[in-house]
């Protein structure tokens, strides 16, 4: 992205306006399509749009990865409790504390 908004803010200074909130510039996509005005030749456009590409695949996969490492860690959750799936317990009292770690008021349900 750094990339992309360095290619850009070289290429045309001039079509970046000011915006109220803390000085932050705003670049103005139609302008790339005007290449006469925005000063942007064909190939920086394809440079960005290569780029844009790029980052979006490795986006993709970055989510594929995490996708597949939360599938393995919920099938890991799983997996751990499943010996005592089997297994009856019954519950035979409760305590419950509510409030702060500095005070507060337990209950105790039997």
């Amino acid at each position: 992205l750094q990339l992309t908004s360095d290619l850009v803010k070289s290429a045309n200074e001039d079509i970046q306006i000011e915006n109220p909130h803390e000085n932050v510039e705003v670049f103005m996509p139609e302008h790339i399509f005007n290449t006469e005005e925005s000063g942007l030749t064909n190939e920086k456009i394809n440079e960005i749009v290569n780029y844009l590409m790029v980052a979006r695949d490795s986006t993709f996969r970055k989510i594929e990865r995490m996708e597949e490492q939360l599938k393995d860690l919920q099938d890991e959750i799983v997996k751990s409790y499943q010996h005592i799936d089997n297994e009856p317990y019954y519950l035979h009292s409760l305590m419950i504390h509510e409030g702060t770690t500095e005070s507060g008021h337990y209950y105790t349900f039997v």
